[in-house]
């Protein structure tokens, strides 16, 4: 069975995005991205919502990330990559399936159809839900050093309480602290 990885970025009053869905305050820089890269690399496959999407979808496949970030660009074009969406139809982007079943019997289903890692990137309402559901395995949070005052919050508003253990933390020279914790499964 696949372990379920969600990986945010999040400012430090965690905040997934501010007002107006504003992410220009990420800091990627080289670190960062070697970061991302090994963690696309042990992934089997992508998870996202359909927002994340269409964010990932408009750069990713383009010449620009393969000039800017080619290692990443090269990653998130080879991986399959599962839409959970009710809304979302078609879609130019190759190895891109768009599911709109029940979202929480998809995710069940994939976890057992997989045996490596499946990484959830983004998608902070997706987030929320497969949390209630004990479905996330482990968080990845990378802490960004701003305070940007309101957006949305992957867990506001939870119904559930949910314990993890710390597995590591990083500090990054930008700033950027990565919390990587283990959920603890009742």
């Amino acid at each position: 069975m696949a372990k379920l990885i969600s990986q945010l970025v999040v400012s430090l009053d965690g905040y997934y995005c501010g007002i107006n869905n504003k992410i220009d305050w990420h800091i990627i820089d080289d670190d960062y991205n070697s970061y991302a890269k090994k963690l696309l690399q042990d992934a089997q496959c992508l998870l996202m919502g359909r927002r994340t999407f269409k964010l990932m979808e408009q750069f990713w496949p383009t010449h620009e990330a393969r000039t800017a970030s080619p290692e990443i660009a090269k990653e998130m074009n080879r991986l399959p990559k599962f839409v959970l969406s009710q809304t979302l139809t078609n879609t130019n982007w190759p190895q891109t399936e768009i599911i709109a079943t029940p979202i929480v019997k998809t995710v069940e289903q994939l976890k057992q159809q997989h045996e490596d890692a499946i990484l959830l990137l983004g998608s902070g309402q997706l987030v929320r839900l497969l949390t209630q559901h004990q479905l996330i395995d482990e968080y990845q949070l990378m802490i960004t050093p701003v305070l940007i005052g309101g957006g949305k919050s992957a867990f506001r508003d939870m119904a559930t309480t949910v314990s993890l253990n710390l597995i590591e933390a990083k500090a990054f020279a930008s700033g950027n602290v990565l919390l990587r914790y283990q959920a603890n499964k009742k």
